[in-house]
This record gives structure tokens, C-alpha cells and sequence, in this order.
């Protein structure tokens, strides 16, 4: 079983990709795979309610690369425990 904050929850998982949510369901994490990238993997933060006022952002998205899906998953951790 993989590490998820107590706060979060694996709501999709297909074919490489994955999206996390929130329990209060403003925010989620992507995790987007594309194969003939250098780096396959951006993860996403995403605010889905709100005005984007939590980290200053105008578009509602921060994102971060990975090489492997063991590293996409800890920058998705990391996201999760900072914007929780």
C-alpha cells in the first residue's frame, strides 16, 4: 500500500496516471504520464474551489516533473502535505 496522507484519497488510477483529492474535495494532485517525454511524469496541483488565494496563484496549478513513478509519487506526497 502506498503512502497517502490521512487528508487525501487515490480517486483514479489508469494506465500510469493517477488523481488524488482532498477530503473537503477543493484540491487535487494529477499525476499525468506521457511515454515519449524526457521526463514522463508532471505532477499537478490543482485548486478546484476557491479563488486561488492559497499560494498566490493566478491559474490555480503547480506542477513538478519526475523520471519514474516511484519519484512522481513522493513529489505527490510532498505536494499533498504542503497544501493540506
Amino acid at each position: 500500500m502506498e503512502l497517502i496522507p490521512s487528508e487525501w484519497s487515490l480517486i483514479e488510477d489508469y494506465d500510469g496516471n493517477f488523481i488524488y483529492a482532498n477530503i473537503a474535495g477543493t484540491h487535487n494532485v494529477n499525476i499525468n504520464y506521457t511515454a515519449k517525454c524526457e521526463h514522463p511524469y508532471t505532477i499537478e496541483f490543482v485548486q478546484l474551489i476557491g479563488t486561488f488565494t492559497m499560494v498566490g496563484i493566478e491559474f490555480g496549478a503547480y506542477t513538478a516533473h519526475a523520471c519514474t513513478v516511484t519519484d512522481a509519487k513522493r513529489k505527490a506526497y510532498d505536494m499533498m502535505v504542503f497544501f493540506k
